[in-house]
């Protein structure tokens, strides 16, 4: 039920603080919600496919709205708030003079990259680069096509579930595709909380033993990858413009698979028939 104001709107100001009172924020909720309803295009299809109820989800995080105490606290209800609707084409961003993100315009990068294996009905994530020579001499190395099985102490499944509502996304690929693509990113993505000094990954390796890397948030130009910066998958090129947003391969074999982005018009194609 949409959180409803126990206060009359003639509230003096002078009561609220920096953020408004709570009953200011439920009035402000209802009227996201009102302009939601009144301007939003809602789309049969992607609500089936997703199992969405768009009401349902906003309002699921209307109380982290209402109890927030600090602007990041408000900041990411809204964030939330916003997904919710599912539409990766609408994004919060903090504004001068308004709510304070410490961080925001920040970025850091451990020294792997991920990419997402659509090739079976649970997706995962794998290595799918790595400065190598940050790795000089290190007693265990990551090697491309190493599945990740946890990201700080918590097994992929929960780690993805709790990142989740941080995403704006309209299908289940592109939502993935853009997890793997900020798994080994620190930045305004998700509240500063979310992220320590360091970051530790379990992984699995082709012979099926896991082991951890722990490793350091650092300055983007200090890392030398060998491979490009957008995944690639073998035995498939990509065609048109490049930012998939319905994506279908595996991580090896892929060549009887595609990786179309209707939304976008990119395109995953095989490169031969074989």
């Amino acid at each position: 039920m949409t959180p409803t104001p126990s206060a009359p709107a003639s509230e003096p100001a002078a009561a609220a603080g920096p953020l408004g009172t709570a009953e200011q924020r439920a009035r402000l909720f209802a009227e996201i919600w009102d302009k939601t309803a009144r301007r939003e295009a809602f789309s049969p299809v992607k609500n089936q496919r997703l199992a969405l109820d768009v009401r349902v989800g906003m309002e699921a995080f209307a109380p982290e709205l209402l109890a927030a105490k600090t602007d990041v606290e408000l900041f990411y209800a809204l964030v939330k708030i916003s997904n919710a609707r599912k539409d990766r084409h609408l994004k919060v961003r903090p504004v001068d003079g308004g709510l304070v993100v410490p961080g925001w315009n920040e970025r850091a990068e451990a020294p792997l990259r991920f990419a997402v294996d659509y090739g079976q009905r649970e997706y995962s994530l794998f290595v799918a680069d790595l400065d190598e020579s940050f790795f000089a001499g290190a007693a265990q190395v990551p090697r491309r096509g190493d599945q990740v099985v946890a990201v700080d102490g918590r097994p992929l499944a929960e780690y993805v579930a709790g990142v989740e509502p941080y995403y704006p996304y309209s299908t289940r690929e592109n939502f993935w595709w853009h997890v793997a693509a900020q798994l080994g990113v620190r930045s305004g993505q998700l509240p500063p909380e979310r992220f320590g000094a360091r970051v530790t990954y379990e992984l699995r390796a082709g012979d099926g033993s896991t082991y951890e890397v722990t490793l350091p948030w650092l300055p983007p130009e200090q890392l030398r990858w060998a491979g490009p910066k957008r995944p690639e998958y073998p035995g498939m090129t990509l065609r048109s413009r490049p930012r998939p947003t319905n994506c279908s391969g595996r991580r090896t074999g892929a060549r009887r698979c595609c990786c179309a982005g209707w939304a976008s018009g990119a395109l995953w194609w095989p490169t031969s028939s074989a």
